[in-house]
């Protein structure tokens, strides 16, 4: 949204502040400003012509050599192609010199062999129109010769670009210059002046509003007439008997030159004045209006209704675009003639022989008009708004504004209807100012509290005998729904900069789950011997735990052992590997729950029995890693199984024929000594890593290598890892990877080249 800053002046008049100083606040305070800037920058060099004279080109049809004087006596020719130039028009002329704002820059050249000293500009050049333009740029006649475009035009002030796309239901308020200025009124402590409104007529309106959708709350009408004048011509043509009554238009509707500058600079197409009025009114108070031409509508009643699927509406662009189910539409009697919300339709489209008009302003759900604007890529200005949620005052808010602003012009209001509810209603929200001062960590006196939320204007009311306070938000502030909300309000009008930055969080002692810390170790050590985790499904076909509602109605019980699990999965595998050494950790299910480790080798080329003793060499590994005794681990025969005991106590089993060991970790962590985890911080400074390959004789190991250089270099050496090798004929080289760290500082090439250095000179 972009906000001219004699706006905020006009809202604001006591504000003190430069704009970037303005900026700095809204941004601290408010919402993200993406910039400031002045448009007249950029249109630097850019001055009002007086076409002195027109001649065709005479080696180009489409193109014309025009006599254009700029002041000072000074007369430019320049080679132009626009078809809409006519003889003594002011126009804009870019000079030898000048870049314009799409990055043109404008030099002396020749054109079909006739030199040219500039260009006449259209609005699109200029940066004004984003659309396509028609032809150049056509100023108010009395424009002087001369003078700078951006005078002129009122674009020499400085802009405020507030970015308010993920503001939610807070971009409403920022989606306008009175809510922008309201904003800005708060946080500099200054006043707001109030809009100017007009009373409503009290004669209605002949058309009849129906509503016939949950999705608009709230439609109001005002018709205005006079826009266009028109007398009998007293020069009456016949022929025959025939006769041609002529009516010529005297005058026609015309808004202040501050709202066509305002438009301007905020790059909108000019329209019709009646279409710019509804724009303006848009920008202002951020409510959406259409305007209707009223003698194109047929009969006497507007239907709003959801629109049946395939029907169609020509757009005021006409482009035909066809409607879901669930649009909301405008209707007559006969057709559709606007998408609510979004954009209007030909059939009742102001133009310039328009002489009364019906304003639409109404409240519409903004979920629809979200999914139906941008299912059609229709995100207009309006759309935009209606989106995100607006509050429904702002529909007679800006009827009683566009009263006001026509009265003034001489412009007759015939009269005014609507229908609905247009009450915002906000619910009372409970604040304990203890919770505020509690959540914001900072002793904010009841006084102040009370203060914030009253420059806030929400309502504030404390029940006899309750430390607690009910708060209603005014209807612009539609994100006020809970404690928090209004104590970030509250936090933001305190100063964030004033809230110390402290971590009132108690101190905690971190305790260590001996059992997971045991499922982790045994994880990592079973993965370094080459061994892989699986995870399977914890449901059986049979079990002392049966499920209500089953994920697989063939295993309706939780599993209490993993023996099965693991077995099925070595045979599902075997097709695809010669060797398999696989392990899982999880959870079994009996009277208690408990975590077990499952694990299994199967190699094809050996039998079970050599299968099932390497499981139990690679087990006896693990214990001897981890540094248990050994002579504590028994296995007892019994039956299909060998039970496995630890001082003595069973705590897993040998399943021979499945190829399985099965160990109760539970049980096992409560009988071995709790294992302590060791933690180092992070390093402060970074690693240097480098690459060496030493050549030496083929009866040197690499371990012998590994031995020499870690006696070789200091202590900042905190890694030394085998890369690689290459046999010859006559000698065998070895690569290392070495990382060297200080903990004090930051190595330097030098510092590790020094060590390098040390160790090529050991082996040469």
């Amino acid at each position: 949204m972009k906000i001219p800053f004699s706006t905020l002046l006009e809202f604001v008049p006591e504000l003190t502040q430069t704009p970037e100083q303005i900026a700095d606040l809204i941004t601290l305070k408010s919402y993200e400003v993406d910039s400031v800037y002045n448009p007249a920058t950029s249109l630097n060099n850019v001055v009002v012509g007086h076409i002195q004279e027109i001649q065709p080109h005479p080696n180009a049809d489409k193109l014309q050599i025009v006599q254009v004087a700029v002041g000072n006596g000074e007369v430019l020719t320049i080679v132009c192609g626009a078809k809409n130039i006519e003889l003594g028009q002011k126009v804009a002329i870019a000079r030898i010199g000048a870049t314009l704002p799409n990055g043109l820059s404008i030099q002396a050249v020749k054109l079909r062999g006739q030199d040219s000293f500039g260009m006449i500009c259209s609005a699109q050049e200029l940066g004004l129109d984003a659309g396509e333009s028609s032809g150049v740029l056509i100023l108010h006649p009395n424009a002087t010769e001369g003078r700078p475009v951006s005078e002129v035009l009122g674009l020499d002030e400085a802009i405020i670009d507030i970015d308010n796309k993920g503001l939610g239901t807070r971009a409403s308020d920022s989606s306008s210059f009175y809510g922008v200025a309201r904003e800005v009124a708060l946080i500099t402590e200054k006043k707001l002046k109030p809009l100017e409104l007009a009373s409503f007529p009290k004669q209605q309106l002949k058309q009849h509003i129906q509503i016939e959708t949950k999705a608009c709350t709230y439609y109001s009408l005002l018709s205005l007439s006079g826009l266009s004048n028109y007398k009998f011509d007293s020069n009456v043509l016949s022929k025959g008997v025939y006769r041609v009554d002529l009516y010529v238009q005297t005058g026609t509707f015309k808004l202040d030159d501050r709202i066509h500058k305002l438009l301007q600079v905020l790059n909108q197409k000019s329209h019709h004045p009646a279409v710019d009025l509804g724009n303006f009114i848009l920008f202002e108070i951020g409510q959406p209006v259409h305007i209707f031409d009223a003698e194109k509508i047929k009969g006497d009643t507007l239907t709003i209704r959801e629109a049946k699927k395939g029907e169609t509406l020509l757009t005021i662009h006409k482009t035909e675009i066809v409607l879901e189910k669930g649009d909301i539409v405008i209707c007559d009697e006969d057709q559709i003639i606007a998408l609510a919300g979004i954009i209007g339709g030909a059939a009742a489209a102001v133009g310039d022989g328009t002489t009364q008009v019906l304003i639409e302003s109404a409240h519409f759900d903004a979920e629809r008009i979200r999914k139906t604007a941008r299912r059609l890529k229709l995100l207009t200005e309006s759309a935009r708004r209606f989106e995100r949620n607006i509050p429904v005052e702002l529909a007679d808010i800006a009827m009683q504004r566009i009263i006001h602003l026509v009265t003034q012009s001489g412009l007759g209001v015939l009269g005014y209807s609507h229908k609905g509810h247009n009450i915002t209603n906000h619910k009372a929200v409970t604040l304990d100012y203890d919770y505020v001062r509690h959540y914001i960590g900072v002793d904010i006196p009841d006084d102040n509290i009370n203060a914030f939320l009253q420059a806030l204007q929400v309502h504030v009311k404390k029940p006899f005998g309750s430390h607690q306070y009910h708060l209603t938000a005014p209807y612009w502030r539609l994100d006020l729904n809970t404690p928090e909300e209004y104590i970030e309000e509250i936090a933001r009008l305190y100063g964030y900069d004033m809230i110390p930055a402290t971590l009132n969080i108690e101190k905690i002692n971190p305790t260590i789950n001996s059992l997971f810390a045991f499922k982790r170790i045994i994880s990592e050590t079973l993965a370094k011997i080459g061994y892989t985790e699986i995870i399977t499904y914890p449901y059986s076909l049979e079990g002392d735990l049966k499920l209500i509602n089953p994920v697989d109605e063939s295993k309706p019980y939780l599993r209490k052992s993993l023996t099965r699990s693991l077995a099925d999965a070595i045979i599902l595998n075997q097709n695809y590997r010669d060797k398999l050494k696989l392990f899982e950790i999880s959870h079994v299910f009996t009277a208690e729950q408990h975590l077990h480790l499952s694990m299994a080798f199967w190699d094809k080329y050996k039998t079970s029995t050599e299968n099932i003793n390497q499981a139990y060499h690679d087990l006896y590994i693990i214990i001897a890693q981890l540094g248990f005794d050994n002579n504590q681990f028994k296995t007892q025969v019994s039956d299909s199984s060998h039970i496995i005991t630890y001082t003595e106590r069973p705590i897993g089993w040998i399943h021979a024929q499945d190829l399985v060991i099965e160990l109760d970790m539970t049980v096992l962590a409560e009988i071995l000594i709790p294992i302590t985890e060791k933690y180092i911080p992070i390093p402060k400074y970074p690693s240097v890593k480098r690459d060496i390959t030493i050549a030496v004789s083929p009866n040197i190991s690499s371990q012998e290598i590994y031995n020499t250089i870690q006696s070789l270099v200091s202590k900042r050496c905190e890694y030394i890892g085998f890369r690689d090798v290459f046999v010859t004929e006559i000698a065998i080289k070895y690569t290392f990877h070495l990382e060297f760290r200080d903990l004090e500082q930051s190595l330097s090439d030098e510092d590790v080249n020094a060590e390098i250095a040390i160790i090529e000179k050991h082996f040469n």
